[in-house]
């Protein structure tokens, strides 16, 4: 994203990356074709596409790149004004992702997330047990980051992580605070990254599903990107063990004694409510993996995951507690969507259903290139080698970005690996959740910076190249096991 406007003039570089942006959307289609097989429409096709990937990245809104982008996609004469509208809005994609956000929006605003975050940390069986402790601290923030966006989730835990350490009695400085402060980061995220319904999740998928023309299912994302990261944060707290971490001042700490701990950590009626509200939802995605045939899972799919939770949502909003509807679908709908996203997703789906058209001559040229690269490789290998790439660049570029290119690139051989029984879902997980895997610069993510300015990094970023390479290779083994092996059994 670009520089924000500020003050009462604007700069120069706006007008000149405006001007980038022109060129790539409108100027980059008039361009003779490249070779290959390439076609004056797929140059079009092309255009729009770079366009809106540089728009995204670089100005100042996600918004209007998208809406320009979309008029000359009926401009070019790829969509018509009706079907341009329809793809914008209309596709499952984008509508269950306004369907969880509504409800997850209403499990943030009733604090239900940081009900559950303080209760697991202050049970009795984690106390006097250190890395149990700092593992349930981690999984506790992983939690959390279901509901909150990884940011606030990240602020949230700095504060809980500062209070117990002065009262554990460890220095600011010392490395368990460190190793703790960059787990909870992570955490924070992985929790976020592991729901694929998510505003960036889905915008970082967009073109990948766009061309290979499928959809994501919910509950099989969950379980891969849920296992790896249940799995990382055990062997996180195993690596503290193996760096020898003093956990020692840890076996006295009494959770009871933190007062941003201390409250009531019994849920209310409305947070019970909208937690079982979410659940049901979810579980949706899990019947038709349960429930491979017969008239009942006809009856179900008939719904759709979207319009299943779409209704969840008007339940929760029927139901009163003292009056007051248990989810207000006005405020959720105003302040949990992030429209911005939507305006952005729909239009990278269409631009990428291009990209896929044969006819324009992209798609067998990127479908040529990673052969040239992957050709041959078999799935393992192939997971390998992908997930070491996407860890290494996501800690020193956006995740974001990095995700989108990848899953465009990647989407032609991903084709050929489904074609042989792999699962759709594993690619998605790939580009959508490796990437995530991001703590070793302040480009690589917001909770960066949030956990780079406190009392415990102070700006010190030496003990991030450090230990980061151990901590992407923990991440890295059991991501590639489970991807690998889901991939196989689930396809």
């Amino acid at each position: 994203m670009g520089e924000k406007l500020t003050g009462n003039k604007t700069p120069a570089s706006h007008w000149i990356k405006l001007v980038i942006f022109i060129a790539l959307t409108v100027g980059f289609g008039f361009l003779p074709p490249l070779g290959g097989g390439i076609t004056a429409q797929g140059m079009q096709i092309l255009g729009l596409f770079l366009g809106l990937l540089f728009g995204t990245i670089f100005l100042d809104s996600l918004i209007y790149p998208a809406l320009v982008v979309m008029f000359f996609l009926v401009f070019f004469g790829f969509k018509t004004s009706g079907q341009a509208l329809q793809g914008w809005l209309g596709n499952p994609t984008i509508c269950t992702m306004i369907a969880f956000l509504v409800l997850t929006d209403g499990i943030k605003s009733s604090g239900a997330a940081e009900v559950i975050a303080k209760w697991i940390i202050t049970r009795k069986a984690f106390q006097g047990r250190p890395l149990m402790f700092t593992f349930f601290f981690m999984f506790a923030a992983f939690i959390a980051g279901i509901f909150l966006p990884p940011t606030a989730g990240m602020i949230f835990f700095m504060q809980i992580a500062d209070s117990c350490r002065r009262v554990i009695g460890y220095d600011a400085k010392d490395p368990w605070c460190k190793w703790l402060i960059v787990g909870v980061s992570l955490a924070c995220v992985f929790g976020t990254y592991g729901l694929p319904f998510k505003s960036m999740i889905v915008a970082i998928m967009a073109p990948f599903l766009g061309i290979v023309k499928m959809e994501v299912n919910t509950a099989l994302y969950i379980v891969y990107a849920y296992t790896i990261g249940i799995i990382f944060m055990i062997l996180y707290v195993l690596l503290m063990k193996l760096n020898k971490v003093n956990f020692e001042p840890l076996k006295n700490f009494d959770a009871n004694s933190v007062e941003e701990l201390q409250g009531s950590l019994k849920m209310n009626k409305q947070q019970i409510l909208i937690i079982i509200g979410f659940v049901v939802a979810v579980l949706y995605s899990f019947l038709p993996v349960l429930i491979k045939t017969g008239d009942a899972i006809k009856f179900i799919k008939t719904w759709s995951l979207p319009i299943w939770t779409l209704l969840i949502d008007a339940i929760l909003h029927i139901i009163r507690i003292d009056g007051k509807p248990v989810l207000q679908l006005e405020k959720a709908f105003r302040d949990g969507v992030m429209w911005r996203i939507v305006a952005l997703v729909g239009v990278l789906t269409m631009v990428s259903d291009g990209l896929n058209n044969p006819d324009f001559g992209i798609q067998p040229i990127l479908a040529n290139f990673m052969n040239s690269i992957f050709g041959g490789m078999s799935w393992p290998v192939f997971v390998l080698v992908i997930t070491v790439v996407l860890v290494i660049l996501t800690n020193f570029t956006s995740n974001q970005v990095l995700g989108m290119v990848a899953g465009t690139v990647i989407a032609p051989i991903a084709l050929g690996y489904m074609a042989n029984g792999i699962d759709l879902n594993a690619f998605c997980v790939i580009i959508a959740f490796t990437v995530e895997c991001s703590f070793m610069t302040p480009a690589a993510y917001a909770t960066v910076p949030i956990f780079m300015g406190g009392e415990t990094m102070n700006g010190e970023s030496a003990f991030l190249f450090k230990k980061g390479w151990q901590i992407c290779l923990i991440f890295i083994i059991p991501a590639v096991i489970i991807i690998t092996l889901f991939g196989t059994i689930f396809g």
